[in-house]
């Protein structure tokens, strides 16, 4: 296998002799609450080819045996093919995630793909927010000073004419 990365100690997960109990912390957390929470951090990717060997990702599969989406943790990249992203997960056991879930030659659902924000991302993402924020906040508070702009005129008017009197 080739190993962009050069993680040591990699094996596949599907030859670790791995005893599946009958509910994982995977099956745990297939709730809005939680994939909400363990999908901050990070965003949804629009095109899978922009993920590189190295980025953390998480995903949705669907899962044709209960027939729904299901949240997986997902973990390192290690390489990123046409059919499947192959991936490291926790003590760097790799598996592949799969972009595609297909019936015969036709494609049913595509995989969505959430890949881990940088510092850099999240700062820019936090700031874009901000901004949006406060764009809002100046944007009402120009609308109560144009109020009270022609409130002001209209006062003005009123005392004149008592002035006048």
């Amino acid at each position: 296998m080739n190993n962009p990365l050069q993680i040591p100690f990699m094996y596949r997960l599907a030859d670790s002799g791995y005893d599946r109990p009958n509910e994982t912390y995977t099956d745990k957390i297939q709730n809005e609450k939680d994939v909400n929470e363990l999908l901050e951090g990070y965003e949804e990717v629009k095109d899978v080819n922009s993920i590189v060997p190295g980025d953390f990702v998480r995903y949705i599969k669907w899962d044709a045996k209960n027939n729904c989406e299901r949240f997986i943790l997902g973990g390192r990249v290690l390489n990123v093919e046409r059919e499947y992203l192959l991936l490291a997960g926790k003590n760097n056991g790799t598996f592949s995630a799969q972009r595609y879930y297909k019936e015969g030659d036709k494609i049913k659902y595509e995989t969505r793909f959430f890949k881990k924000l940088t510092g850099d991302e999240k700062a820019k993402k936090d700031m874009e927010k901000l901004s949006s924020k406060a764009m809002k906040i100046i944007d009402e508070y120009k609308k109560v000073i144009k109020e009270l702009k022609d409130e002001n005129v209209l006062l003005k008017k009123e005392l004149r004419k008592f002035i006048n009197k």
